[in-house]
């Protein structure tokens, strides 16, 4: 009798634990039966004005279920209906925030899926399609229990509506990075302060905690946390544009002067030597440790170039571009000024242009526990999103710029699992040991903009550093310029200016509103010397001349070389 007793009790054990190893097969009664055999009895009935996303659904279903899933106009048998809140929902219903959606069944088994707005449609299906598995029977369907309020993001906490006086219905963005941003228009400088107050209070009365405040002129900027999820907003006033950005949070930054720390060097911005048009540059802090700031090339091979083509001043310039030369001088420097003699580094990444990020990957693979690195700092967008795919070249294409993308986050991954990674937003302060980084310009700032090259995508960040201002600029183009001097005007005076694009980018009210003392070029000496769009000499390259003619600037820096300029002195540090 006990024996029996035991062995049932076993068995059950054995059932409980089989089921947990094998959750995706699960009892048919707990779902809802979408298919089998290559069968449905569903149709699709779609609202939405755009069929596209509901084909792309319907091909979808059929590659995981093996049945065809026809679409028509009324409902006829078993339904799944697709539309937005306002189509499918019954009026006072609560309001479904940006990128939510929500599952239900009826008492018939009908499926329903409810988007807060179409410009999300693409990503709503493809998140229900996911929840559709195989059952234990062989058939395939969704779990009942998750019909309900779900998010496209991978965040659990919902976020707040913003309600303004005035404006228009949010636009909804995929900004990457695991983001989305809902921006508003036409929000009025008068009403802004109240618009923006309200919105602190919903989100106060939600359990956002305030991590970070900040204000630049009349441009507002606020970064909050509750659980997983971290929300950022900009109310940008020249533009009357506010915007959310939220998604999951990753490392949070110092938002805090750092004062408990040794001084251990002379704080100092070096152009790091690179045998190629590269922006490698490092900023050592005053405690010792480093900043990286991209890099270059993973690749080695003769370089040709033809400077002021078509010009009686022609010039041909033959090289050799040498990967493995680049990254040890590069760890050469990082390891003779090292206190104690190990690197400690934060490696940031303007954008994923393959010479900016290509040569970190690589490096961050090779010279694996060499160095400690504590941080990556970026922000990729969604490449789509930004229309970049329209645009020629292969190293400007969404497939190329993703899989570096992909390639850098799996090295650090690998390699450095502790090492945190902080995606920042514009008007974000990070406090540094005698210093910081304020954010002034990230992607997400250009939606709904189609993007007119890869420098829109860079990030542009000033570094205040020994009492000194550094302003990096990745490859920032003229729009991405105008954009900074209609948000920030006179703001964006620095010490130190990265010349954009390494040096073929840029405008002259940036420059003229930059006025630096110092400027690093990312490219060879011999442009810098003789490439008539360096010296400001060829048509639509006047702006350079600005720069090179200068009474402010007291140095030019190419890479040609390493320089290190000393803070605050600005001078230039003699090599022994």
């Amino acid at each position: 009798m006990h024996k029996t007793k035991a062995l049932a009790l076993i068995l059950l054990l054995s059932l409980l634990l089989t089921a947990c190893q094998n959750p995706g097969r699960r009892p048919y009664g707990v779902y809802l039966p979408l298919a089998q055999d290559k069968q449905t009895d569903y149709t699709i009935v779609s609202y939405l004005s755009n069929a596209a996303p509901v084909r792309s659904f319907a091909v979808d279903l059929l590659a995981r279920t093996g049945a065809i899933y026809r679409l028509v106009s009324q409902p006829a048998g078993k339904t799944i209906y697709i539309g937005t809140a306002g189509q499918l929902r019954t009026p006072g219903a609560a309001a479904l925030s940006y990128t939510e959606y929500e599952l239900w069944i009826d008492e018939t088994d009908n499926l329903y899926i409810c988007m807060s707005e179409e410009s999300v449609a693409e990503e709503v299906l493809s998140c229900v399609t996911e929840l559709v598995i195989r059952i234990e029977d062989g058939s395939y369907g969704i779990d009942r229990g998750s019909c309900t309020v779900r998010d496209i993001t991978s965040i659990t906490e919902a976020i707040p509506v913003f309600e303004p006086a005035a404006g228009g219905e949010p636009q909804l963005h995929n900004c990457g990075s695991g983001n989305y941003m809902a921006r508003y228009t036409g929000i009025a400088a008068g009403s802004a302060d109240s618009d923006i107050a309200a919105y602190d209070a919903a989100l106060a009365a939600a359990d956002y905690q305030l991590y970070q405040a900040n204000r630049i002129g009349e441009n507002r900027f606020a970064t909050y946390i509750k659980g997983d999820t971290l929300l950022h907003y900009d109310y940008f006033a020249a533009i009357g544009e506010f915007r959310i950005i939220y998604g999951p949070q990753t490392a949070l930054f110092q938002n805090v002067p750092v004062t408990d720390y040794e001084q251990a060097v002379t704080p100092s911005v070096s152009i790091i030597e690179g045998t190629e048009d590269v922006l490698c540059m490092v900023v050592q802090l005053a405690d010792g440790s480093f900043i990286v700031i991209d890099g270059g090339w993973d690749s080695s091979g003769w370089q040709i170039k033809t400077l002021n083509a078509g010009q009686p001043s022609e010039l041909t310039a033959r090289y050799y571009r040498d990967a493995d030369k680049d990254m040890q001088v590069l760890y050469d420097f990082l390891k003779q000024r090292a206190p104690g003699g190990k690197p400690r580094v934060t490696w940031m990444i303007t954008h994923a242009n393959p010479d900016h990020i290509l040569l970190p990957t690589r490096f961050i693979r090779e010279y694996k526990g060499r160095f400690d690195l504590e941080m990556v700092i970026y922000n990729f967008p969604d490449l789509r999103s930004m229309e970049l795919d329209s645009l020629p070249g292969m190293t400007t294409s969404p497939l190329i710029l993703n899989s570096c993308i992909s390639s850098f986050q799996k090295a650090v991954t690998e390699c450095y699992p502790l090492a945190q990674r902080y995606v920042y937003h514009t008007g974000e302060k990070l406090f540094l040991p005698g210093g910081e980084i304020e954010f002034l310009f990230t992607p997400e700032d250009y939606y709904p903009a189609r993007a007119t090259g890869v420098g829109c995508t860079s990030g542009v960040w000033r570094l205040t550093v020994g009492g000194r201002t550094l302003l990096i600029t990745g490859d920032a183009d003229a729009s991405l310029c105008g954009r900074l001097c209609e948000t920030f005007g006179s703001y964006l005076a620095s010490d130190m200016l990265q010349v954009p694009a390494h040096g073929t980018a840029g405008s002259l009210a940036f420059y003229q509103l930059v006025d630096p003392a110092v400027c690093f070029w990312p490219c060879q000496q011999r442009h810098l010397n003789h490439d008539g769009r360096h010296q400001g000499v060829r048509a639509g390259y006047e702006f350079n001349a600005f720069l090179r003619r200068s009474q402010r600037v007291t140095a030019h820096y190419s890479n040609s070389r390493t320089h290190t300029v000393l803070l605050p002195s600005l001078e230039e540090q003699r090599e022994a």
